[in-house]
């Protein structure tokens, strides 16, 4: 949730279940210990900044006000803790404003929508609470001493609001994104700002001031309006405004490197706004030169960092115009920021104000601490390289050279202590190979690069050409989600050691990379490029030309191959598993392979549903017992493992039941020895009952046996479920000789699981998918008495129900499943049955499906009037809006083989042909069975009446595209005569139209 880990899910819940025990205690109860663990719990949820763990900090503390003062805590929101409950008069529940002030806080850390409205409601609760009881307390003071007057109900003094809290929802509006976040940050400013302000000043409160916090945060508020140029103005005067402070005497406003990075920022994020562009980088370059200036003549705060060097090269690398690529006038101005940084003034001014003929750049004198701090040309290089890189210039590998060398030079001159890195060389290299256009040749650019290379062979550059420098050009390739250009250069480090002799080639690390690429690559084919790669590996090793491989990379391979949705690439991940360890049985590979990468294969397999991918699983899961055995501790098998194991031979065809049992004993033999890698858990009992239940392997006695062990197992807790799958492994068995049998066994192992219940033997029961497992069994026998079992079943469940056990109540599926069991019962009370069944049944579970099987219980029975009976269910339904094109069809068969009178018949009929013209979506079935009630209620006699009925059907067949073989063969059935006279030779063969079939639906294979 969120992209939190398991951990820290485990963790919130944890927190969460803690405190819930806290608010279960009544108000007024909580002891000293209580309150101080709540004030921890506090802290440690808000330390997780997800906003779900902050509102049940806030809650937590809504509690503590209400364990001190009652009903005053009421947040209105949907926190507070007893609205309407007595007050906990707990004069040891004081809440802290630091408690407040970390809750804001951490809201302003959370990335919600509603984070900084609850911030915000959490301070008006804080002010109202304050204000309430220091009015209380003036009002104690102002008290004649009239006893009647004082109260048992007495409040705690709340904190009041301080500069913390208010920072802190400044910034929890700065961070939200929020529309009003602006006007919200600025209001609260004012308050800060104001001289004499009423909720600041009431009851002798001093007014609090704005700090350096303060501002900054307006100014980083308005830097966070991107594309907006009049923010990035309003915090360039927010700046100016806390430097007329600080002249004024406010000694606690001064602007430091944040303040002046906040206003960079701003202006940053205003580049490509109309109006700005050029102008806002110009700007912000401006700011940068105030800096350096304000360092050079002291002010130790102001120091330009590799933030603030950055920061400007991004506002002039932000995307201009709508061509949104670097121009060549922007790179010039790049190259500009790296003069800056380097110049030792002798071309410059002291104040900053004359330009340069270069892009705007001025150079201007840099006091020595700057220019030779740590970090920042290396960092401002390596970003105005990076950027010349990806633009579409033509001369960018001319220009990154030209980089690198001016600062080379610079570092010799002793302008700046950075020497160039590998990753500048990476960069250089980059925009050689991709960018350099010197030659049309299309060998060029790589013929630029291998200059760049050689020079760094012959001593002129900080580093040589090896591997690893050349990973870190592959690297770049890689984050960037390139992989034509990483697979070239891949190839062109093979072919440089090749042609060159230079330690180029290909190595583990250059292995790891590309597989890490493909691992992040959305590409559907990575899967096999990743093994063609691993491919390549291997012949390079067997060839001699790499030494070394790791354990890093056969992980990747595996993982990617067993999530491919191609069968054999899947199944490749077994021979991945076998080459990683063979590599490190020889010697040849860092590590061994540890038992994630054999559960990743196990889980592939297990996955496969075939018989040769489960004997692998079992012959793996030997391999790693023999070599555990053999003193190979990297992959013990453990639970899951065996677990894999488990589910591979279930879903195998034909492996049977006894491996399954052998495998499962001795997971369950070594879990009683203590192994500390071994734990039979729930999912391996739940895995073994359902291959158990399995009607092509069924064993209900070891199903039995199964649940036993479970039921003694100390560590594991009896499910349900394992007993839903104990009462299907009885049910399974179940044909036309044991149907009865299986019936009869399932409901008596139910019985006794219940009494087992009563006895307190066992804690759980079947959930009602087991019981409706047995009805079905029952339903499905030809057992005189069947119907009895099942309304015994459904009774039972009912009373289990009101007992506690609401799992276990009857649902939609149980009602429908006993109607089925009516409808299969030939008996000819079955639908009077049915009725009074119907009668008891609770109006909410009755869904569509239950509905429509009760229809078909009136439908095969044998009583006259059930087309009326029919219909009467079918208006229920109406008026419920439970009906579908299923229940009109069950109805219209119904009336079909409505038995007794001619005038019984007829009526029949005249309710079929009328509830027709009310189905909205009706289907080839719906004709099928209106014909049939024409044909066996007499509407095939020799009059017009009855061949425009046929006519009329016929038509509608056609216009709804519905014209099927089934409908084709009822029309039929109608006596010659009048088929040729109503429909003359519309059925033949040939007459037949393509679009009065468009929308029957093919059979299904």
């Amino acid at each position: 949730r969120n992209g939190m880990s398991r951990h820290d899910l485990e963790k919130e819940k944890q927190l969460t279940g803690e405190a819930n025990e806290l608010h279960e205690l009544p108000l007024g109860s909580l002891s000293w210990e209580d309150i101080q663990h709540a004030k921890r719990l506090i802290h440690r949820l808000t330390h997780t900044n997800n906003y779900t763990s902050v509102k049940n900090a806030e809650r937590l503390l809504e509690r503590l006000v209400a364990e001190g003062n009652g009903s005053e805590s009421g947040s209105g929101n949907g926190i507070g803790g007893s609205d309407g409950q007595e007050g906990g008069q707990n004069p040891a529940a004081y809440v802290e404003d630091k408690l407040y002030n970390t809750i804001i806080g951490a809201y302003g850390k959370c990335n919600h929508y509603d984070s900084a409205s609850r911030a915000h409601d959490v301070l008006d609760r804080m002010t109202d609470r304050y204000e309430t009881s220091t009015s209380a307390m003036y009002n104690n003071n102002d008290d004649d001493g009239d006893e009647s007057s004082s109260s048992s109900s007495v409040l705690l003094k709340s904190p009041s609001p301080n500069i913390v809290t208010y920072n802190s929802l400044m910034n929890a509006w700065c961070n939200s994104g929020s529309e009003e976040a602006v006007e919200r940050v600025e209001h609260l400013m004012e308050i800060l700002e104001s001289e004499d302000d009423g909720t600041m000043h009431s009851r002798g409160v001093l007014a609090l001031q704005p700090d350096n916090i303060s501002y900054n945060t307006l100014m980083n508020t308005y830097a966070n309006q991107v594309n907006e140029y009049g923010y990035a103005q309003k915090a360039e005067d927010v700046l100016l405004r806390m430097s007329e402070l600080q002249k004024d005497g406010k000694a606690d406003i001064s602007p430091c490197t944040t303040s002046f990075n906040t206003v960079l920022k701003a202006w940053k994020n205003t580049a490509t706004v109309s109006g700005g562009g050029m102008e806002s980088a110009k700007r912000a370059e401006g700011i940068l030169k105030l800096m350096i200036k304000l360092h050079a003549e002291g002010h130790t705060g102001i120091k330009p960092d590799p933030i603030s060097f950055t920061s400007l090269v991004h506002a002039y690398a932000k995307p201009h115009g709508e061509d949104r690529t670097i121009t060549p006038e922007v790179a010039d101005c790049l190259e500009g920021i790296a003069d800056i940084l380097i110049s030792e003034g002798e071309n410059g001014d002291s104040d900053g104000d004359s330009d340069s003929d270069s892009g705007g750049a001025v150079s201007l004198s840099v006091s020595a601490s700057v220019g030779k701090t740590h970090g920042i040309a290396a960092t401002t290089f390596g970003s105005i390289i990076e950027f010349i890189g990806k633009g579409d210039l033509e001369d960018a590998g001319i220009r990154a050279k030209r980089l690198l060398d001016k600062m080379k030079d610079a570092k010799v001159a002793g302008k700046i202590v950075d020497s160039p890195n590998t990753k500048i060389y990476s960069q250089v290299l980059r925009c050689l190979i991709q960018n350099d256009n010197s030659d049309s040749d299309s060998n060029s650019k790589d013929t630029a690069a291998m200059d760049m290379i050689q020079d760094m062979m012959e001593g002129n550059a900080a580093v040589e050409p090896n591997a690893y420098m050349m990973n870190g050009v592959l690297h770049h390739f890689s984050r960037s989600g390139d992989v034509e250009g990483a697979e070239s250069f891949f190839k062109t480090m093979t072919k440089v050691a090749e042609e060159k002799g230079y330690f180029t080639r290909p190595d583990v690390a250059s292995y790891n990379i590309m597989a890490n690429m493909y691992f992040r690559s959305k590409n559907k084919d990575t899967a096999r490029k990743v093994y063609q790669l691993f491919q390549h590996m291997e012949e390079s090793y067997d060839a001699g030309l790499l030494f070394e491989t790791e354990l890093f990379f056969y992980s990747i391979v595996i993982n990617m191959l067993q999530k491919s949705s191609e069968l054999h690439l899947r199944q490749k991940a077994y021979d991945v598993l076998l080459a990683a360890i063979k590599r490190s049985d020889d010697g040849q590979l860092r590590g061994q392979a540890d038992s994630i990468m054999f559960n990743l294969v196990l889980s592939s397999l297990a996955k496969q549903y075939n018989n040769v991918s489960a004997k692998k699983a079992v012959e793996l899961l030997q391999l790693m017992e023999d070599r555990y055995a053999e003193g190979f501790t990297s992959a013990p098998p453990d639970t899951l493992s065996y677990n894999h194991v488990l589910v591979a031979i279930t879903r195998s065809m034909s492996m049977g039941s006894e491996l399954l049992l052998t495998i499962f004993q001795k997971l369950l033999d070594l879990d009683a020895e203590g192994n500390d890698y071994i734990e039979a858990d729930k999912a391996a009992y739940e895995t073994v009952l359902y291959g158990l239940s399995n009607p092509r392997h069924g064993d209900r006695k070891k199903a039995l046996e199964i649940v036993e062990k479970m039921i003694k197992h100390e560590k594991v807790n009896l499910t349900s479920k394992c007993l839903d799958l104990l009462l299907v492994a009885h049910c399974s068995e179940q044909d036309r000789r044991k149907g009865e049998m299986a019936a009869f066994d399932a409901t008596r192992c139910f019985l006794q699981l219940v009494q087992r219940f009563e006895k307190g033997e066992i804690d759980v029961l079947p959930s009602r998918e087991g019981i409706n497992a047995i009805i079905i069994c029952w339903a499905d026998t030809k057992h005189w008495n069947k119907v009895k079992h099942s309304i015994e079943l459904y009774n039972l469940m009912q009373s289990l129900s009101s007992k506690g056990v609401e799992y276990i109540s009857p649902d939609a599926q149980t009602i429908s499943l006993i109607f089925k069991a009516f409808s299969k019962h030939n008996h000819n009370n079955a639908l009077k049955k049915a009725k009074k069944f119907r009668e008891s049944v609770d109006e909410k579970l009755l869904d569509t499906v239950a509905y429509n099987t009760y229809l078909h219980v009136v439908g095969k029975s044998r009583d006259v009037n059930k087309a009326n009976t029919a219909r009467q269910i079918l208006d229920e339904m109406e008026e419920k809006g439970l009906t579908d094109t299923i229940s009109y069809n069950i109805f219209l068969n119904a009336c079909a083989f409505t038995g007794g009178s001619d005038e019984n018949k007829s009526k029949a009929l005249q309710l079929a042909l009328k509830t027709y013209k009310e189905i909205p979506s009706p289907d080839e079935l719906t004709f099928v069975a209106l014909l049939k009630a024409c044909n066996n209620l007499g509407q095939s006699g020799d009059n017009k009446q009855s061949q425009q009925v046929f006519k009329s059907i016929f038509t509608d067949a056609c216009e709804k595209g519905l014209l099927s073989k089934k409908v084709i063969n009822e029309l039929m059935q109608i006596p010659l005569p009048q088929r040729e006279e109503g429909l003359g030779n519309s059925l033949a063969v040939n007459d037949l139209k393509a679009e009065w079939r468009r929308n029957v639906q093919k059979p299904k294979r």
